[in-house]
Order: C-alpha cells, then sequence, then structure tokens
C-alpha cells in the first residue's frame, strides 16, 4: 500500500464467476474461477463430504532456498479441499 509501505493483495471480480485468462509463471494461463461459496455449496449438494482444508505456505526451508517464496509466508498461495463421496 503507498501510503502505509505494506503489501496487499487486491481481490477484483470475485463474484464474478466463469474463464479467465492470466499471467501465472507464463502468459496465456486459462483458468475457471469459482468462488468458494459456489465450490462448497455445489460439492455439498453433490453428496460429497469435505474431508480436509489446508491453507500450505512455503516452508522456512524453501524460503532460504528460494528467498522470493518469503512473500508466500503472508498469505497462502494455494486452499486445498479434500472431498469424499459416502
Amino acid at each position: 500500500h503507498p501510503e502505509t509501505g505494506r503489501r496487499v493483495w487486491p481481490l477484483e471480480g470475485y463474484k464474478r464467476e466463469g474463464l479467465r485468462e492470466k499471467h501465472w509463471m507464463v502468459e496465456g494461463i486459462q483458468t475457471y474461477h469459482r468462488s468458494m461459496e459456489t465450490t462448497v455449496s455445489t460439492m455439498l449438494q453433490a453428496g460429497f463430504l469435505l474431508e480436509t482444508l489446508q491453507e500450505p505456505l512455503a516452508t522456512p526451508e524453501a524460503v532460504e532456498k528460494w528467498p522470493e517464496l518469503e512473500r508466500m509466508r503472508e498469505r497462502p498461495p494455494f486452499l486445498l479441499l479434500a472431498w469424499k463421496k459416502p
């Protein structure tokens, strides 16, 4: 943030679901964005049970080897969900 010097991660168009193209390591990556509300509701309505939710961070060992990963210790880059169909 320009006034505080703190890093911010703007969240733009979160509720606008659908196909998106972006740069993620390389240009032209296509993703299909869904909100967490849509994702979890759809899975529960389909009869799945949520078994695990994880928000992994870069380990201190990984940051030591690749210092650029330090920024990934402030917010998780991924959300991992494990589902089970009974």
